[in-house]
């Protein structure tokens, strides 16, 4: 199980709980402007990802989490603008994606 929660609400303090901010290796490069922009940063950041996801530091992330989520059976997620629509959702899917795969 993979959720994804809010650094206002709770601070990570388990293995499992990880930081996906722009200050993680996973952070979202691209900058909101403004609310109308949340959308296109996060189909951007979409691309970005499958574009990038064998980068060697991207990778090792996402590998990374993948091991956690299978050492620990779930895995949390915090950013700072979830619940609203937010990049970690799209690194969720992709460890699901690799979890399903494996």
């Amino acid at each position: 199980m993979i959720t994804i929660k809010n650094l206002r609400d709770e601070t990570p303090v388990h293995e499992w709980q990880v930081r996906v901010d722009r200050s993680s290796p996973l952070g979202n490069p691209f900058v909101m402007r403004g609310v109308l922009d949340r959308d296109a940063v996060c189909d951007r950041y979409a691309e970005w990802l499958n574009a990038h996801k064998n980068d060697p530091k991207i990778k090792a992330e996402l590998d990374r989490l993948e091991r956690l989520y299978h050492k620990h059976g779930k895995l949390e997620l915090f950013c700072w603008c979830y619940p609203k629509r937010c990049h970690s959702s799209t690194i969720a899917q992709e460890i699901e994606r690799r979890i399903s795969d494996s």
